[in-house]
């Protein structure tokens, strides 16, 4: 729900146009642009697509902060994709994935001229692109699933989890954790959300079989659940 909001607001603020102010630059890594290139998948059914960039931007926490850098978007002409966003203690984290409506180096050099006229905010810009499916017909859509595991708060935690999910083979598409008050007793709860890609070369019998162990090893609870396909966008 939290993204869904935070993806809505960034849209109102880039609809209404609201101003920012002066602050520290956010570095453009320089590379050269180009709009298609090669494809370079080989044969992992995938091809790349138009240039795009990632924004990776943090600073304390205060009214108008991403209303300000949705405006220098706007103002370079640049278009909102994907975002994530999360205050994590005092700071407030924003990740995006934006596009240029012409294409070119030079927008990108302006976003980035405004963005680092915003008061308090630290971050980078680096060029990406996004990936496509080359043959649809042939993508298992039955591979996804989502995963979210429940248990007391201990170091590791998220390491067991993840080297598990590495040592088979299977790619973390999403991934969010939270620690809340346990309804009884004075421990902490720590949750981890996460939606997976199973690989295939891993068999679904003998990976239902492994979240079982790691369910019993790890002394929490785990609930895997069907997903629909995550697709970059």
């Amino acid at each position: 729900m939290w993204r869904r909001q935070c993806v809505d607001a960034l849209r109102r603020a880039v609809s209404h146009g609201y101003a920012g102010s002066k602050g520290a630059l956010l570095p453009l890594a320089r590379q050269h642009h180009r709009a298609w290139v090669h494809n370079a998948a080989g044969s992992t059914g995938f091809y790349l697509d138009k240039t795009k960039y990632i924004v990776n931007a943090y600073g304390p926490d205060r009214p108008g902060l991403v209303s300000a850098l949705a405006k220098a978007l706007v103002d370079a002409k640049g278009n909102i994709e994907t975002t994530r966003m999360a205050r994590l203690g005092d700071e407030c984290n924003i990740t995006m994935l934006v596009s240029f409506t012409e294409q070119t180096k030079e927008e990108a050099e302006a976003f980035e001229r405004a963005a680092g006229e915003i008061p308090g905010l630290r971050g980078t810009v680096r060029r990406t692109r996004t990936r496509h499916r080359r043959d649809e017909e042939e993508v298992d859509r039955s591979r996804w699933r989502r995963i979210f595991l429940q248990g007391p708060d201990f170091p590791g935690l998220v390491y067991q989890m993840t080297n598990y999910l590495a040592s088979e083979g299977i790619n973390v598409e999403t991934l969010n954790t939270d620690t809340q008050p346990a309804p009884f007793g004075d421990e902490d709860l720590f949750t981890i959300d996460a939606v997976i890609e199973i690989g295939p070369d891993t068999s679904l019998v003998r990976f239902k079989k492994s979240i079982e162990r790691l369910e019993k090893k790890l002394g929490v609870d785990i609930v895997v659940s069907d997903h629909e396909r995550v697709d970059d966008e």
